[in-house]
């Protein structure tokens, strides 16, 4: 891919993301906190999903 859009509307290449398959240069982890107390098996379907949105 060597046309990298610029639009502000996508906040995928707002960040750089232009591949799917491209090198990983980098990466943010973030420990697990609130968020994993609150899911449970009662509202998991509503909150763990795979499409890209």
């Amino acid at each position: 891919m060597t046309n990298h859009p610029t639009s502000s509307t996508n906040p995928v290449s707002e960040h750089g993301v232009y591949s799917e398959v491209g090198k990983l240069r980098k990466v943010i982890v973030h420990r697990p906190g609130q968020e994993m107390r609150r899911l449970t098996p009662s509202n998991a379907h509503d909150l763990l999903f795979e499409d890209v949105i």
